[in-house]
């Protein structure tokens, strides 16, 4: 009766913990990210690295093939003003489950490429980075006076925690700030809690008014969303 009793256990523990493995690897691959990029005058003074375009290929690849939605904005007098969406209402590339076949694991990827294919966000993130939008966010050519990075905050975290039915909890949320943390108008509150990993891109030793919070800190635009894709996929 002992043995019968502890292999039932070993049993229950085997099962138990080779699910929990297999549920953790293949959800929470999509990614929410807002990106709010510094456009004040206060940026050359504090070598803060402008985002280029080509810099933002790795993350629309990877939203590609694991679906999510990013979100683009520019932190200057009035940073709620202009944010720019695309979305890829695309499940997560499917893994080869444990105790399924080869054919039918073959069977689940074709069945994701062709919705992939067929999938009309799909093609509109394609196409984001040329959206005359985009492009006008990406642009440095007029620096603004004023920073408003509360505003940039509380947008932030009203985004990332608004409810998505097509990806329900499945998914992962990312603020990714290209700034010096310096604000000259307090237009809003800081958030009391953030929603999501907070990363900051710049080139000091602190974050301005952001230093209270968690957040991990790069010093260019590449290794923040080398960063990003290497630890969710």
């Amino acid at each position: 009766m002992k043995i019968y009793i502890v292999i039932m256990i070993n049993l229950f523990l085997l099962i138990g913990c080779s699910n929990f493995k297999e549920n953790n690897h293949s959800l929470g691959t999509s990614l929410k990210i807002i990106i709010f990029i510094d456009k004040t005058a206060s940026i050359r003074n504090n070598s803060v690295p402008e985002l280029k375009k080509e810099e933002l290929l790795p993350l629309i690849d990877y939203i590609s093939n694991n679906g999510g939605e990013i979100a683009l904005g520019s932190i200057t007098n009035i940073s709620k003003e202009n944010l720019e969406i695309v979305r890829c209402n695309l499940l997560p590339k499917p893994i080869q489950k444990r105790g399924e076949t080869a054919a039918e694991f073959a069977k689940r990827v074709r069945k994701y490429k062709n919705a992939k294919k067929s999938s009309e966000s799909y093609e509109n993130l394609k196409l984001y980075l040329e959206r005359i939008e985009v492009r006008k966010i990406l642009d440095y050519t007029n620096l603004h006076g004023a920073s408003d990075i509360t505003g940039a905050m509380e947008l932030a975290q009203l985004y990332l925690t608004e409810t998505d039915l097509f990806f329900k909890n499945d998914i992962n949320k990312v603020a990714l700030l290209v700034t010096d943390g310096k604000d000259n108008m307090m237009r809003s509150k800081l958030p009391t809690k953030f929603d999501g990993e907070l990363i900051i891109v710049n080139r000091t030793s602190h974050a301005g008014i952001l230093e209270n919070f968690k957040y991990q800190n790069f010093t260019n635009v590449q290794s923040a969303i080398r960063y990003i894709t290497n630890k969710y996929k």
